[in-house]
């Protein structure tokens, strides 16, 4: 599993958060994908992208609970 992560470089994030997030997220999906991929990047705008993972329900249990609102 690959995750992406762009941040709006207008939010002055700084990189100490940006290191604590990479953390965070080996520390809680490593167990689950131990060859997973983290990309921690500012860009123009804000978005998190989950890409290798093998079906769409893997998808859906690992979306952000809004987006489970909208359907």
């Amino acid at each position: 599993m690959r995750v992406e992560i762009m941040l709006d470089r207008e939010q002055k994030i700084s990189q100490e958060t940006l290191e604590a997030l990479e953390a965070e997220l080996l520390k809680n999906l490593h167990p689950h994908y131990p060859a997973m991929a983290i990309r921690i990047r500012k860009g123009s705008a804000t978005g998190v992208q989950l890409s290798g993972l093998r079906q769409d329900e893997d998808k859906k249990c690992h979306e952000h609970p809004a987006e489970r609102l909208r359907r």
